[in-house]
């Protein structure tokens, strides 16, 4: 059965197509991965491994173009589980030694798939190591897959949340299909409708805006627009301020309040956690109706009293 009878049987009520994508979605076999690493110099004597794990639809299928996009939607989602490893991966060494060993083996597993490494890989790790060398991989193996069970807990909330509005939307997308598209097109349409309309899904469900950062998508909640520390946002020290000087800073507060009262995401920039860490100068000058230079002068000068 191909793609497009699929898509028909789908719409027809006889045949799941969401669900077969989903379920690809969340396994490993929509994936090929490789790892590998470029050498990146530091001075004469320090080199740095950085390293680069590749993935790769794992079969030119249409279900796996569409399944590959959405387990990305999947990892974006899920990816605050991994601040339960905080500080792990400063550990560069011990990464190195991981990697290293792995590759050696031809065995292509991210820190985050070390659970997934068989008694027999693991063996044959041990034999090619020796009894001695293999002390240390070991130590550092199982200190970061002892981490990977609650890790993968906390992701599994994630996806819980996510799952049901992919759902939703494939079977929103799937009956607008135009069937006169070739195989290409339908995959594009699918995942770029599915995916948008999983977002504003999501906005909805978690009561927040969406913005992006370097191609991230990211959700501003009601509680992270809050307007309670706009002065230290400002680095304002009202009494260290000249009249005129808090003027300014009163009327500015005023439009930055309305600004985050609707909700409004475009005259701030966020921070990775959707916490407001700045404010667009020439957005609020032009609110203020006073030249963006002028503006700028200003709030350098306020802030430099406050630093």
């Amino acid at each position: 059965m191909n793609f497009k009878q699929k898509i028909i049987l789908h719409n027809d009520g006889k045949y799941d197509l969401a669900g077969e994508l989903i379920s690809l979605a969340l396994s490993d076999n929509v994936v090929d991965l490789k790892l590998s690493y470029k050498i990146v110099v530091y001075g004469d004597n320090l080199d740095k491994y950085r390293w680069r794990p590749k993935r790769t639809v794992a079969k030119e299928l249409p279900e796996y173009f569409v399944a590959i996009a959405l387990k990305s939607v999947l990892e974006k989602h899920a990816k605050k589980a991994y601040a339960l490893r905080k500080g792990f991966e400063d550990d560069d060494e011990q990464i190195d030694t991981l990697y290293f060993q792995l590759l050696k083996m031809d065995m292509h597993y991210t820190v985050d798939m070390l659970d997934k490494i068989t008694d027999g890989q693991l063996k044959q790790i041990e034999d090619d190591l020796g009894y001695w060398d293999s002390f240390e991989w070991f130590e550092i193996y199982e200190k970061w897959v002892a981490i990977l069970p609650e890790i993968n807990r906390e992701k599994q909330k994630y996806y819980d949340e996510i799952v049901p509005l992919i759902s939703e939307s494939l079977n929103e997308v799937l009956p607008l299909v135009n069937l006169e598209l070739d195989d290409k097109q339908l995959v594009k349409y699918i995942r770029v409708s599915t995916i948008r309309r999983t977002y504003t899904k999501l906005s909805k469900l978690l009561n927040s805006r969406t913005f992006r950062i370097k191609n991230e998508i990211y959700h501003v909640n009601d509680y992270k627009m809050s307007n309670e520390n706009i002065k230290s946002l400002l680095k304002v020290k009202e009494e260290l301020l000249t009249k005129g000087q808090v003027k300014f800073i009163d009327e500015l507060i005023d439009l930055i309040v309305k600004e985050i009262e609707l909700k409004n995401t475009d005259p701030f920039t966020f921070d990775k956690e959707g916490f407001i860490i700045g404010i667009n100068k020439r957005y609020f000058a032009d609110k203020m109706e006073i030249n963006r230079d002028t503006f700028r002068q200003r709030l350098h000068r306020i802030e430099k009293v406050g630093g």
